[in-house]
């Protein structure tokens, strides 16, 4: 049997939030360790929203404690400020909200008027796949258009997509000129230092492969 995740979910009494909850209680690989709401901090889950048995606390600040996972329901605005330190963290973040929806930050700037609080994140953020592990876009030189997108993904160990399948979901949220050009997927995408992917170590790889 597969190791269970810690997982806390920040803003635990909105209708996702609360549904995440409900699935996360009852999943056999996860221990629901932490549950936030400002709205009814200090109560238990089982007061606060109708219809969950569990003893566990809600907490009032957006703090995952030491879990391995957050999932986050909060209002657009709010993720984007919170899920920079988690991810230096190296923690898994889900995002139920609209944060990471729209991976243009001009198009989140015209639909929600006002900047995306982190729009490096926002470049590396998945929208939709979750057998997609980690992904990387890098540019390519290219003699009319200066650079042409290429993307690097890992899978989860039992993900099971092929790169046709990653184009045909981008279809669907990027324009034209903004899907990847080509599409590799790898067992693990490389790292630098701090644990980052290192992105100088993809573009080596596009050297010549034009």
């Amino acid at each position: 049997m597969a190791d269970k995740k810690s997982v806390a979910v920040i803003g635990a009494n909105g209708y996702a939030g609360a549904t995440a909850t409900q699935l996360l209680l009852r999943h056999p690989h996860v221990d629901l360790v932490r549950v936030t709401s400002r709205s009814f901090a200090g109560q238990k889950l089982s007061d606060a929203i109708p219809g969950i048995d569990s003893d566990l606390e809600l907490v009032g600040e957006p703090d995952p404690g030491d879990a391995e996972v957050v999932v986050v329901a909060l209002p657009h605005g709010m993720t984007g400020g919170l899920a920079g330190r988690w991810h230096d963290e190296h923690r898994t973040i889900i995002d139920l909200g609209a944060d990471f929806r729209l991976q243009d930050p001009e198009t989140y700037k015209k639909w929600y008027g006002v900047d995306h609080p982190d729009p490096v994140l926002l470049g590396e953020a998945v929208f939709g796949l979750p057998e997609i592990a980690e992904a990387a876009v890098v540019g390519r030189a290219h003699p009319v258009y200066g650079e042409e997108p290429v993307l690097f993904v890992s899978l989860h160990p039992e993900g099971k997509l092929d790169a046709e399948a990653i184009r045909e979901h981008l279809r669907g949220s990027l324009s034209k000129y903004k899907l990847p050009v080509e599409i590799t997927i790898m067992d693990d995408l490389p790292k630098n230092a701090v644990g980052k992917i290192a992105k100088p170590e993809l573009r080596k790889r596009l050297v010549g492969t034009r």
